[in-house]
């Protein structure tokens, strides 16, 4: 019996060593980005709805502390990030929204992390790893009891392929990136709101 149990520790740690450091070689690809571009499709599935509410866009990261996620379809949306505020922009609507970075923010923590340079088994815990068709899935868990798994999908050469997110009532968001690419150079991705623009501070 006890040889037993030490089997499975030992399995289990290996288990979790691996999928560390999936996360760590992953993340060390862009360590040395000075920003990073990427474009997306969003699917947000409502449970017991098997039909997703699909939202296209891209990302930008630029180190050390800005994001902006833009969505060009169907609905024009920005939101960026700069250190700990973020702002939420519709042009359509004429507004913005102002607030601290929320932590149930879940896409948000790890693209921060990425353009910190800050290791994301630092924030997440409990890593797993599973491979899907020559495809790495590591599975994350989070602070957020609202949240039961959050999973990154990396292609065979470590490039950002899919994140998914589950809550606990099995509502999921899925983005898959079509590309996921390392800029040599920093660009200026800084939000200009317009002067007509109403400013909501949250």
């Amino acid at each position: 019996m006890k040889r037993l149990v030490f089997f499975l520790f030992f399995f289990l740690y290996f288990f979790y060593a691996d999928a560390a450091e999936a996360l760590k070689e992953f993340q060390d690809k862009y360590t040395r980005c000075e920003a990073i571009e990427g474009s997306f499709t969003q699917k947000t599935y409502i449970s017991g709805d098997s039909s997703p509410q699909v939202f296209k866009g891209k990302i930008t990261i630029v180190k050390p502390d800005k994001i902006k996620i833009e969505y060009t379809s169907p609905v024009s949306q920005i939101i960026y990030v700069e250190g700990e505020k973020t702002v939420i922009y519709s042009p359509e609507e004429k507004q913005a929204v102002i607030s601290k970075l929320d932590k149930s923010f879940l896409v948000g923590k790890i693209f921060k992390n990425l353009a910190e340079n800050k290791s994301l088994s630092s924030v997440f815990k409990d890593i797993k790893e599973k491979e899907d068709n020559g495809k790495r899935i590591i599975i994350l868990k989070s602070d957020d009891k609202q949240v039961r798994d959050i999973f990154i999908t990396l292609s065979k050469d470590n490039n950002l392929s899919e994140i998914q997110i589950v809550d606990n009532s099995n509502n999921k968001v899925n983005i898959t990136f079509s590309s996921f690419k390392c800029l040599d150079k920093k660009i200026d991705i800084t939000l200009k709101l317009p002067k007509n623009v109403e400013i909501i501070n949250y």
